[in-house]
């Protein structure tokens, strides 16, 4: 795609969503302690900065060459570093340098979209909203008034939105995890705005999150085939932060989703009496 049309593109989606009507979208962040739903504004490091403006606009593509060289960047050089150490030096293969580790950190997070799915969020035509795990992008989306956080009724059979009503959707505010329904403003298709559940982990930054779902990755990639879409469960230890499980998707070897959960023993379709037979390296 040439320079020109990424820029065309780009403008397209922007006044897209200036065209969108103004909606008043409550806040997923504020100062009051009364509202459960909304904790302080999450801590920002300058990688995360980076992330985000990766990310780009709401609906925009992200360009996997601008990843790997955003990590290849001298300033990331301590944060690759640590990504390569957390897995063993490898993801596919042994790594003989930085370069060659970028590139398959690369493969990981973008041959099935992984990385917008989780750091960005994937509203589109035919669905809602895809995916949004990632704390400082919620921050920024409330900051462009791109989306906002929706109170989803307890009562299943009251909700407005249908598809909303299955009994089995329900919030969960158990901090630092925060699984909440979201309206969010939808350039391809304004009427599907509502989102039922969404979660992100407050206290997990970017670099966080590439550890912690590339780890999921690799043991779940050891033990699937190559055209195998599978799903685990990945103990989830971010350094001095509070343990929990995430849920990680993967799909024809590469990294499709990776989010946090709330519970303490997770649901495993497999075995319902041991949440143990759904973890990653148990595949």
């Amino acid at each position: 795609m040439s320079q020109t049309t990424i820029k065309k593109t780009a403008l397209l989606f922007f006044l897209l969503i200036l065209s969108l009507p103004a909606l008043a979208f409550q806040p997923f962040f504020d100062n009051d302690p009364r509202t459960r739903h909304a904790p302080e504004d999450p801590d920002l490091t300058d990688f995360d900065l980076e992330v985000l403006a990766l990310c780009g606009n709401w609906g925009d593509e992200v360009e996997a060459i601008d990843f790997e060289q955003m990590m290849l960047d001298k300033s990331n050089t301590a944060i690759l570093q640590r990504i390569r150490k957390a897995v063993g030096g490898r993801i596919f293969s042994k790594a003989r340098n930085n370069k060659q580790f970028a590139h398959e950190l690369r493969r990981v997070w973008f041959e099935q979209k992984g990385f917008k799915h989780v750091f960005c969020g994937e509203p589109g035509s035919g669905r809602d909203l895809g995916g949004l795990h990632y704390a400082a992008r919620y921050w920024q989306a409330q900051d462009n008034n791109w989306a906002g956080y929706r109170k989803l009724k307890s009562n299943y059979r009251k909700r407005p939105v249908e598809k909303c009503r299955a009994f089995y959707l329900k919030e969960s505010i158990k901090p630092p995890i925060y699984t909440i329904s979201l309206q969010f403003k939808n350039p391809y298709e304004p009427r599907n705005n509502i989102k039922c559940l969404s979660g992100y982990n407050h206290e997990m930054n970017a670099e966080d999150i590439l550890i912690a779902g590339t780890r999921a990755f690799k043991q779940a990639n050891k033990r699937v085939g190559k055209n195998t879409k599978d799903a685990c469960l990945f103990d989830t230890r971010p350094a001095g932060k509070k343990r929990h499980f995430s849920t990680m998707v993967i799909k024809q070897r590469a990294l499709r989703t990776f989010y946090p959960m709330t519970d303490k023993k997770p649901y495993c379709k497999k075995n319902r009496k041991n949440y143990k037979a759904c973890l990653c390296s148990n595949l």
